[in-house]
């Protein structure tokens, strides 16, 4: 059975052009993982997230699902996986949220990867052989 998110809609996680296709069909095509911690980033922080923001008139559109249709990011990103989001949790500043999580990783099974000294949040369920988070830079 497919995850359903608690505090999103499905629009958050994926473009425009693939919801028009899909509808809320389109949460077939993200890893649960990703589902799930974008609900446990949620109730940890306690603060609205961001991820996509096109369907509420926002300019975020790229920020999950990565469909064909992007030209942006690396071609074999995790985006184009559904393993990937890029998040902003209001009023904390991106680096604050990865220590926090580093710090408490148990509490964030599901991230294998964060990127490193961007302003977002971003985190993966990447298959990598390494204990822990990994932080890594583009």
């Amino acid at each position: 059975m497919i995850y359903q998110p608690k505090h999103f809609r499905v629009e958050e996680f994926v473009s425009s052009t693939f919801f028009a296709k899909y509808g809320a069909r389109s949460i077939m095509a993200l890893d649960d993982r990703m589902i799930k911690t974008a609900d446990v980033i949620r109730e940890y922080f306690g603060k609205p997230v961001q991820i996509n923001t096109w369907a509420s008139g926002g300019d975020r559109r790229w920020s999950g699902l990565r469909d064909p249709s992007c030209t942006i990011g690396a071609g074999n990103s995790q985006h184009r996986y559904g393993r990937a989001l890029d998040m902003l949790i209001e009023g904390i500043p991106a680096a604050e949220v990865r220590a926090e999580i580093l710090a408490n990783q148990e509490c964030f099974i599901y991230i294998t990867r964060m990127e490193d000294r961007v302003s977002w949040l971003h985190i993966d369920c990447a298959p990598i052989n390494h204990a822990g988070i990994y932080l890594f830079r583009q």
